[in-house]
């Protein structure tokens, strides 16, 4: 059970930073719009880059750094106090961390030509401080369980920090392996959350009992994931015949028999339910598709990004969307709107798959349609928990 604590000092911080999911959602969500759009924009011809970092770099480091990292240190910052029963991160503490992401947020947004250490150095503070405030409580409860969390968040401090070094030295082939590799560890850490809370939550809404997965398939994606999150150049030097193909191929596998045993027909009834179990059979799609095309293909690219837009955006909007209802003392009812909003953030990522290879030469129409509703499924999330987050809990209860 959770630590109910004295609510005279839980009043005294401002309602927004009574707990990580709070600030972080919201500036999340809200980052995923403008930074979409902004590049939806640039890809379009209607708006120049004329930032130190080629517009490429931007995008996919302010996806992984930006959004994805505000949701996963707003989700995990908030899930150690109900692992543990120990007071989350709040008030002073919690304002630093957020004030780390908005500074690395401005510089990389602007990018003004100054020393790769002002690049560096706020999302390095942000991940190492988060790590510590996570690891914290963990080792005093001793759940050795959930420490797996904090050795992953190093690991992105450590391809942050390798990607500015490889971009201060101009090798941008290696900036761009260490980039891969954080989105890699992000579809990691998706599966991972995603094999605790899919088969919890559809076992607890429909009362049935809970699937327990054979210890070897727990053990045998995360061994095969740092197959996936080697740089190919390390590969290369190792001469391994397509090693990758082979990972994803048994990830495809993997992530499929998941699926299936975390089925049940009711599903579809229930919008919280469906939108993680389409998204992460989208991740399980974008492997079994990684594995049979080449690596230097066309469909290999765009299935990275069905992953992207329908995996990783779908459950982040899905988890998100349950997440501030439970954690404000809400009922888990949605919003009309928001079954449309899962939908229209996998259509966008089917779109941005598929259009493409159907068109090339239509690409930008496609990545623009793709953009824009991506963004609006993210919109109807700020449109109905924006005041939601700001505000405390009816109950009076902290968080």
């Amino acid at each position: 059970m959770q630590k109910i604590l004295d609510t005279k000092i839980d009043d005294q911080p401002p309602a927004l930073l009574r707990l990580a999911f709070r600030p972080f959602f919201l500036l999340g969500a809200a980052f995923a719009v403008i930074a979409v759009l902004r590049w939806v924009i640039i890809l379009q011809g209607w708006s120049t880059w004329k930032g130190s970092i080629p517009v490429f770099f931007w995008h996919a480091h302010e996806m992984i750094f930006g959004f994805v990292m505000a949701i996963i240190l707003g989700f995990l910052l908030t899930a150690v106090q109900t692992w543990t029963s120990q007071p989350g991160i709040r008030g002073k503490l919690l304002g630093c961390l957020v004030a780390c992401w908005c500074c690395a947020r401005a510089v990389f947004w602007f990018n003004p030509n100054i020393s790769w250490v002002y690049y560096w150095l706020p999302d390095f503070l942000l991940i190492i401080s988060a790590g510590f405030f996570l690891a914290r409580p963990i080792l005093a409860q001793r759940q050795w369980r959930n420490l797996p969390f904090v050795p992953v968040l190093l690991i992105f401090a450590f391809l942050h920090s390798g990607f500015s070094l490889a971009f201060k030295a101009e090798h941008f082939t290696l900036a761009r392996e260490f980039l891969m590799a954080s989105f890699w560890l992000v579809v990691f850490l998706i599966s991972m959350m995603g094999a605790r809370v899919i088969p919890f939550f559809t076992a607890r809404r429909w009362q049935s009992e809970q699937y327990k997965e054979p210890f070897f398939l727990s053990l045998l994606v995360p061994c095969v994931f740092l197959l996936v999150l080697m740089p190919d150049s390390l590969l290369n030097l190792a001469a391994l015949p397509n090693p990758k193909s082979f990972a994803f191929f048994v990830l495809g596998i993997a992530l499929s028999w998941r699926l299936y045993a975390w089925h049940h027909p009711n599903n579809w009834q229930e919008p919280l339910l469906w939108s993680l179990h389409v998204s992460y059979g989208a991740i399980a799609l974008g492997c079994w598709i990684l594995a049979l095309s080449d690596s230097s293909s066309a469909l290999n690219a765009h299935a990275v990004h069905l992953i992207a837009l329908a995996g990783i955006g779908g459950i982040i909007l899905a988890m998100i969307a349950r997440v501030s209802l439970g954690h404000t003392g809400q009922p888990l009812t949605l919003a009309k709107a928001m079954p449309v909003a899962f939908a229209l953030v996998f259509i966008a990522g089917l779109i941005r798959f598929l259009g493409p290879l159907f068109n090339d030469s239509a690409s930008t129409v496609f990545y623009f349609l793709a953009g824009v509703l991506f963004s609006l499924g993210f919109l109807f999330y700020l449109w109905h928990y924006s005041a939601l987050l700001g505000r405390p809990r009816k109950d009076g209860r902290p968080g």
